[in-house]
């Protein structure tokens, strides 16, 4: 009986702080890692913005200006068949939103419906950081419809 006593005692001084030690390091890893997936994301998104900002820039010469609720780079259609940001998403899978201040004219992105999330609006957060202060903006849980998204978006004077 003393051998199984002291056996299990041991088995306690060993097992326990094992334990302990794993919900530990489970406590600090987990916002560590969360913490580099969260700014590698972050990396990629304003990555892939800025190509979909050069590729619409390359579209045409002039201003970007929005007539009939289209998206035109100077002469140039670039929002009538959501062709700029299929192409983002059909390479990447990443869902592309391009907005018009604080409206979305381009989109990936899809309400319950169905269809695509095109007119609705930007929050007042994105609205007051991307156009009133001219900075970029990154957050990881992005509401669209019920949706939560990780989202990018850049400021450009022109649009």
């Amino acid at each position: 009986m003393k051998t199984k006593s002291i056996r299990f005692s041991l088995n306690q001084l060993v097992v326990l702080p094992l334990i302990c030690l794993g919900v530990i390091m489970l406590a600090v890893a987990i916002p560590v890692v969360y913490s580099a997936i969260t700014a590698e994301t972050e990396e990629g998104l304003k990555n892939l913005s800025y190509a979909l900002l050069e590729k619409c820039n390359v579209m045409g010469e002039g201003d970007y200006s929005v007539e009939n609720d289209i998206l035109y780079k100077g002469e140039n259609s670039i929002g009538k068949d959501n062709y700029v940001v299929d192409s983002v998403k059909e390479v990447s899978g990443i869902d592309a939103t391009i907005f018009w201040a604080d409206t979305r004219m381009m989109t990936t992105i899809r309400l319950e419906n169905g269809e695509r999330a095109v007119g609705t609006k930007a929050s007042e957060e994105v609205v007051d950081k991307v156009l009133t202060e001219g900075n970029e903006y990154f957050s990881s849980h992005v509401h669209v419809d019920n949706t939560y998204y990780y989202g990018c978006l850049l400021y450009t004077s022109d649009a």
